[in-house]
Formats: structure tokens, C-alpha cells, sequence
């Protein structure tokens, strides 16, 4: 499946997905390693310096940090450095990119959860490449409690900024706020089979990515905020916590 989706005619966005990391891990690696053999297809990685997941296969790695001798494996390819959350920090791949031409395919795993602009880094995807896939920590991860220790009620991991969904084929971002950790338990009815520890929610996209990004609060809202899915989850609402309740526990 993952090793044809590009020649499908599908949508925009497709495959969501919550599963395990490395089930996610072998199909991503086995769809490229296919591609190359029969392609000049020239795969970039966003965020790609620290877990060599994917390097077997990758021929850039765009990062703020360099790669290095990670896992007992050494990155083969060419590094490039840059802030990706800035716009002159993506000068030194703009101008790859310019000499070059576009990639085939871009990853971005486990990167867009701590940006302070994931936004941009979004849109930034679609202009370097034409399809791509994604990976984030899953909702039910960012919402497990004590991964620090057992008797700390903080949710997810510290530096994470945003927790992410999907609904309908469609992604959104919500933002990671202060009071995330003070949401009862009792209020959420996300299931998973498994351990939350060990999946991802992951899409491919082809052409262009479908997100809406959630504001920080939801008073003095336009009526035609959002989708028909967000103004279901704000029917009722008055705190912005309580909105986040409704997006967890009703998203896909």
C-alpha cells in the first residue's frame, strides 16, 4: 500500500494513522527504498539529525543540529543547517533547492510537536516538495500523565508545544497550553488499544496539507470559525479547555 500511494489518484491527505512507531518506521522505509530503485527520487528529512530512522534512505537532512553517529549508524548523505522556524534559516536549503530543483518527498517526523511555528514550517514543506509524510506524537501520548515520574501530574513532554489530531482526513493543531495539565482524567474518553507509548498519529500528503491551527482561546469567535467539526466541539463551550476536551475526545 504505502509503496504505491504517490500513483493512486488519491486525495490530498490519506493513510492517517495511529499505530506504532515502528510499524510506521519499516512501511515509510520500505515505500522509499522501493522508489529509489526505480527512480531518481531524492527524499529530504526536516528534523531528521537526531534518529537515523529513515537515513538509509535519505539523501538531505535539513536541521538546526548536525547528525551524527547515532544508534551505532553515520548519515551518508549531505547536511544541510538551518532554523527551520525562521525564514533566513532556510537560506542554505533555498539554495540547494535553486540549483537542485525540488525533492520527490520530504519527511518531517517527530519535529513539528516542538516548534514554536509550526505553521510556517507547514507551508514551508509544500514549496520544496510535492509529497511527503508526517509524523507527530499521538493525542493519547500527549496526554499521558507522570512520563517524567510517577508522581508528577504534568502531561506529555515538557518541550512538546503542540498536541495534534485528525478528523475527517482533515490535521489540526492545537496548542500545547498551561492549563493542558489541569484537564481532568475523567473527562477524557480517548481509547487505545496498547500502550500510548508507542504510536504516532502519521499521514501522507501529496500536492498540499490540509490543517487548521486552533487559537488559544475560544470566546468572540466568528461564527464560520473553523470547520463544521470545530463549531460542534464549541457548542456549549465557554472555556478554551473544555473546547479541547470535545476536539480530543471526538477527533479520530
Amino acid at each position: 500500500m504505502c509503496g504505491t500511494f504517490l500513483n493512486l489518484g488519491r486525495d490530498s491527505m490519506h493513510n492517517f494513522s495511529y499505530d506504532y512507531e515502528q510499524y510506521h518506521k519499516d512501511n515509510l522505509n520500505l515505500y522509499l527504498s522501493n522508489q529509489k530503485e526505480t527512480n531518481k527520487f531524492k527524499v529530504l528529512d526536516v528534523g531528521g539529525a537526531v534518529g537515523p530512522w529513515f537515513w538509509d534512505n535519505t539523501d538531505v537532512i535539513f536541521d538546526i543540529i548536525s547528525p551524527t553517529t547515532n544508534y551505532g549508524k553515520s548519515f551518508g548523505g549531505e547536511y544541510i543547517s538551518g532554523n527551520a522556524t525562521l525564514p533566513e534559516g532556510w537560506k542554505n536549503l533555498d539554495n540547494y533547492i535553486e540549483k537542485n530543483g525540488k525533492f520527490d518527498f520530504v519527511i518531517c517526523r517527530q519535529t513539528l510537536e516542538d516548534l514554536s511555528h509550526p505553521e510556517f514550517v507547514v507551508n514551508k514543506l509544500q514549496t520544496i516538495s510535492n509529497a511527503g509524510w508526517i509524523g507527530v506524537p499521538s493525542k493519547h501520548f500527549e496526554m499521558m500523565k507522570g512520563i517524567y515520574a510517577s508522581n508528577l501530574n504534568t502531561r506529555g513532554l515538557h518541550h512538546h508545544r503542540w498536541i495534534y489530531v485528525s478528523k475527517n482526513g482533515r490535521w489540526y493543531g492545537l496548542p500545547k497550553m498551561g492549563w493542558t495539565d489541569s484537564i481532568t482524567d475523567s473527562s477524557l474518553k480517548m481509547k487505545l488499544n496498547g500502550s500510548p507509548w508507542a504510536h504516532e498519529l502519521s499521514f501522507y500528503w501529496e500536492h498540499n496539507i490540509d490543517v487548521f491551527w486552533l487559537l488559544p482561546y475560544c470566546d468572540n469567535l466568528p461564527d464560520d470559525y473553523g470547520d463544521e467539526f470545530i463549531r460542534d466541539c464549541l457548542k456549549g463551550v465557554e472555556d478554551p479547555w473544555d473546547l479541547w476536551v470535545n476536539i480530543l475526545n471526538n477527533s479520530d
